[in-house]
């Protein structure tokens, strides 16, 4: 009997000590190298602008703060050994690193504060925006006058900077900061949910990668062992590649006459009818190359591949419509953005279909108790009610600033269920290191019905939304929260623990991102800044921009569009059959969603370079070359993301100028 308790006294024993991972030390530690974070995204995006440190799924600060908590790690444990951190620990720290760096950027600090001024800012007789959207807004959403006029004090010394011996307006900012949080807190609620089932769904049944856990984990977990990540000669030397790739770069940038490397080309035709072509680019990026090496090759191939034939569309359409060049640039890129939103919902209903046996089978060994089962962020029920209540509260919301039910649904609807839930397959199944779509909720309602029968007040929280959620999806705490799973059992963490981290993450983050954005906006000026943050043209101001046409009367309505998203839809269905009929169907129908995202506007010749890499590897050297050169491309990422910290920290000691990274 005691011989045969021994295995299950292990496994106990193994799970109590990997419970004590959230310890006091590491959560402090968090809270601290977190903090580092913020300050360093903010400075590098907000203020230096050319070098985006945190926007990224995989944040590059996250990675290099890390690396320099490992480091700690091991000369702490020489010199004193009860001092160093497990693994589980350091896990900890770089999920709470990982969530600060998102909000900061994209996930938060570079739409709320800017979005809500911004119309009041740049508002002129010219443009109208004072008679179009400012009856339309509560007073308690923005911390100016609705009633008021234009560029009052509190927003021109946002943009502008304050006047000598002027403090910060700290308390209007708090109604309507608190109330939009409401709104984010009640989005991330629905994450939660999403993010338990989604994960149980993809890591234990379809056995998904997470690629962008590999490198993290690697550090996290690396030993002074033989296997030893930080030991083997390939990572430094991969290392080495970028570091010596950025550093002369950044050396350029400082010093114009030392030779620089351009890490973007663009590519573009004059000749009808390749004028009709998107702009592309060839992007040089070292990163990139490490990350989609880790992929299965049908995957990087269908990645490139679909970017190549939504480029070849685009050249037919324009052949066909015939039209001026400007013309047929719209219409070429409405007509493959139509397209890939009929493949966002179809690909969905895919994954739904398929996983539909698994889900009732998760819920009935739920139900039973099985403890592998019970292995969960929250259990699918809980996951569930989350979901069905952060839906109910947003529609309460957006009901109470003005808006009616059916905008609600449809516009978080499809942000919530279609959008995101793509953006995180990106992530977890393509290593995307960024997620950004093709289309926002509203354009999907808009191929089957005017957009004016919506009436003024949807259209004006439609311009806040777009520009606080919609528009630009990187930076999404989603993807975090699966990928802070994998981690977990990368380190044997029960995956319930990430929950507390995940909210006290994104608490903290937020209040810090707050406090910093609007200290240095009204002591810098925000109107010296980053232009996507700041600039007439920037991510705040873009719903404003394209809503005023429709609340002055003037659309286009263009019932074709709902055409090319069934025509969109009836693709991925078709690309799913062949797949599930034919083991050699090298097409992905997650490729032809990514087509014309900005993710492989970016990352298209990475993945082309990738695939052709990897298939020479695999096809000459077999699996176990391709296994044994890993470490080469985990530092080639390793050595960009360190190198991005580097020049982050030189730009802000010496006042220089940084190199542009990662591209885009």
């Amino acid at each position: 009997m005691a011989a045969e308790n021994t295995p299950q006294r292990g496994i106990e024993a193994a799970r109590e000590k990997a419970m004590g991972a959230v310890t006091p030390r590491s959560v402090v530690l968090g809270l601290l190298t977190s903090a580092v974070a913020i300050a360093t995204v903010i400075w590098a995006e907000y203020a230096q602008g050319t070098i985006q440190i945190g926007y990224l799924q995989i944040p590059p600060v996250a990675v290099g703060l890390l690396f320099l908590v490992v480091l700690l790690n091991r000369l702490a444990g020489w010199i004193w050994p009860r001092m160093r951190l497990r693994p589980a620990e350091i896990i900890v720290i770089y999920v709470m690193l990982l969530f600060s760096s998102m909000v900061a950027s994209r996930g938060v600090g570079q739409r709320l504060w800017s979005t809500m001024v911004s119309v009041n800012y740049y508002a002129s007789p010219a443009n109208h925006w004072q008679q179009l959207y400012f009856p339309n807004i509560k007073p308690w959403l923005v911390p100016w006058n609705p009633e008021g006029g234009i560029a009052q004090p509190l927003v021109k010394y946002y943009y502008e900077g304050l006047p000598a011996g002027a403090s910060i307006p700290w308390v209007p900012w708090l109604l309507p900061t608190a109330i939009w949080l409401v709104l984010f807190g009640l989005v991330y609620m629905a994450f939660i949910g999403m993010g338990a089932i989604m994960y149980k769904l993809w890591a234990d049944e379809e056995h998904l990668s997470f690629p962008l856990t590999k490198l993290p984990l690697e550090l996290a977990t690396s030993t002074s062992g033989a296997r030893d990540f930080l030991r083997n000669p390939l990572t430094w030397l991969g290392f080495l590649c970028s570091a010596a790739f950025m550093g002369l770069n950044g050396l350029h940038e400082i010093w114009p006459q030392i030779p620089g490397i351009k890490t973007m080309v663009s590519v573009g035709f004059t000749s009808f009818p390749w004028s009709a072509m998107q702009a592309s680019y060839l992007v040089f990026s070292l990163a990139g190359l490490g990350l989609f090496y880790l992929l299965p090759s049908e995957m990087v191939f269908s990645l490139w591949f679909f970017y190549v034939f939504a480029r070849l569309q685009e050249v037919a359409a324009g052949a066909i419509i015939g039209a001026p060049s400007g013309a047929m640039h719209a219409a070429g890129k409405q007509f493959v953005a139509d397209q890939t939103a009929g493949i966002y919902v179809a690909l969905v209903a895919l994954m739904l279909f398929n996983s539909r046996s698994r889900l009732k089978d998760i819920w009935r060994r739920q139900s039973l108790g099985d403890p592998q089962a019970s292995n969960t962020l929250l259990s699918l029920r809980t996951a569930g009610i989350l979901v069905v209540a952060a839906l109910a509260g947003i529609v309460v919301w957006w009901v109470t600033a003005g808006g009616t039910v059916t905008m609600a649904l449809v516009e978080f609807g499809i942000y919530l269920l279609f959008q995101s839930v793509i953006m995180s397959r990106a992530t977890a199944e393509a290593g995307a290191p960024m997620t950004e779509g093709t289309f926002a909720p509203f354009d999907v309602w808009r191929a089957f019905s005017p957009a004016v029968k919506v009436g003024p007040q949807n259209l004006t929280l439609l311009a806040f939304s777009l520009s606080l959620f919609t528009r630009d999806l990187r930076g999404t705490p989603l993807t975090g929260i699966l990928d802070a799973q994998n981690m977990a059992d990368g380190v044997k963490m029960p995956r319930r623990k990430v929950l507390g981290i995940t909210v006290g993450s994104l608490a903290w983050a937020i209040l810090l991102t707050g406090v910093g954005v609007l200290a240095l906006s009204y002591t810098r000026g925000g109107s010296t800044m980053w232009s996507y943050v700041y600039g007439q043209w920037g991510n705040p101001n873009q719903g404003f921009l394209q809503f005023a046409g429709l609340l002055d009367g003037m659309e286009q309505f263009r019932p074709l569009r709902s055409l090319w998203i069934f025509a969109g839809a009836g693709f991925c269905l078709f690309l799913g059959a062949m797949r599930r009929l034919y083991v050699w169907w090298p097409f992905h129908p997650l490729g032809a969603a990514l087509s014309i995202s900005w993710i492989m506007v970016i990352f298209w010749f990475p993945a082309l370079v990738a695939w052709i890499v990897k298939s020479a590897i695999t096809r000459y050297g077999g699996v176990r070359t391709y296994l044994k050169l890993r470490p080469l491309f985990l530092g080639f990422i390793f050595g960009e993301f360190v190198m991005g910290m580097v020049w982050t920290f030189i730009s802000f000691g010496f006042g220089t100028k940084a190199p542009p990274f990662p591209g885009g």
